[in-house]
């Protein structure tokens, strides 16, 4: 997942300022302020990045499709929040490229139809976009 791994290159040269954003949204989110609205404008680009992603995926059978697109990437968002979250805390217990790896692999599994993957393998066929 680009996605992730372009979060985990931000993370890793600006930490700080993932920190703030997810801060930011947790002590706002009741605000009428309007820095509420730009800061809601930016995450929603992102939720909109991710679960367009998911769609994608969807179109393309390499995602599973009986789980909604809302609840994915929420989870996916939250995965990730609370991976940089982590990593900002205890950065001297943890690698930031093996988390990265960790996260993504755990969330392609999660994501990824078992049972298209499994006929395309069997077929021969190459998987555009897999990435194990």
């Amino acid at each position: 997942m680009a996605f992730v791994h372009g979060m985990s290159q931000v993370a890793s040269t600006r930490a700080d300022y993932l920190v703030f954003l997810i801060l930011m949204q947790i002590e706002l989110r009741n605000s009428e302020e309007e820095v509420r609205a730009k800061l809601m404008t930016l995450v929603g680009h992102l939720h909109r990045t991710v679960e367009g992603i998911i769609k994608l995926g969807w179109m393309r059978s390499r995602f599973r499709t009986d789980l909604k697109s809302a609840e994915l990437t929420a989870l996916v968002m939250g995965s990730i929040n609370g991976a940089m979250l982590e990593w900002y805390t205890r950065r001297d217990q943890l690698q930031g490229r093996e988390l990265t790896r960790t996260l993504r692999l755990v969330l392609m599994r999660g994501l990824e139809d078992f049972i298209t993957i499994q006929n395309i393998r069997a077929s021969g066929q190459p998987a555009p976009g897999f990435h194990p």
